[in-house]
C-alpha cells in the first residue's frame, strides 16, 4: 500500500497508464531506422549501447545525434 501511495503521488503510475494506452508494446531503439536529433538515456549501460549501435548503423546523412547520459540512482 505505501508503494502505490507513493507512485501515485510522484505521477509513475499515471505516466505508466499514458503509457499503455499510446504504445503498442516495448520500443527498441537498435530496432528503428528513425532519424533522432537527441537520445536521453538514464544509464551509462544504456549510453553504451546507443552509441555503439550508432556507430555500427553509420549515419547515411551525415547527420549529428546528441546523445545525454542523466545517471539515476533508484
Amino acid at each position: 500500500r505505501a508503494h502505490l501511495r507513493r507512485y501515485t503521488q510522484n505521477g509513475m503510475l499515471h505516466m505508466l497508464e499514458r503509457n499503455k494506452r499510446i504504445k503498442t508494446r516495448p520500443e527498441r531503439f537498435q530496432d528503428t531506422d528513425q532519424v533522432f536529433n537527441v537520445i536521453v538515456t538514464c544509464e551509462e549501460r544504456v549510453y553504451d549501447q546507443v552509441v555503439e549501435s550508432l556507430e555500427c548503423r553509420g549515419s547515411p546523412r551525415g547527420q549529428l545525434v546528441h546523445i545525454i547520459n542523466l545517471d539515476i540512482q533508484d
